[in-house]
């Protein structure tokens, strides 16, 4: 994993826990003390807790993406590099049997 893999991990599991959580809290503080600041100051931050976990879910799928695609294309490539050096062989065992 690379280091912006391992931040964004980072960031989405503090933004989960301490956000949204922070968030729904502080709502229930503001509803039980009749507060509707507080109460909306809780719903916004549960909003941005959940738009910012929304970003850094969609940035690991992205990543997951591009690493597929890349190890098919490996893989792919693998097997040609496989296959020809199986013709190779197998064009010099031909070889050897007509002589």
């Amino acid at each position: 994993m690379t280091n912006d893999s391992l931040n964004d991990i980072a960031i989405a599991s503090m933004t989960t826990k301490y956000g949204m959580g922070g968030g729904v809290l502080t709502s229930l503080i503001g509803w039980l003390s009749s507060n509707e600041a507080v109460v909306i100051i809780g719903i916004i931050v549960t909003l941005l807790g959940f738009i910012i976990n929304l970003i850094f879910q969609i940035k690991r799928e992205k990543r997951q993406i591009k690493a597929s695609i890349l190890e098919e294309e490996l893989m792919r490539k693998e097997d040609q590099r496989k296959q020809a050096l199986f013709e190779e062989q197998m064009k010099q065992l031909k070889g050897k049997q007509n002589d």
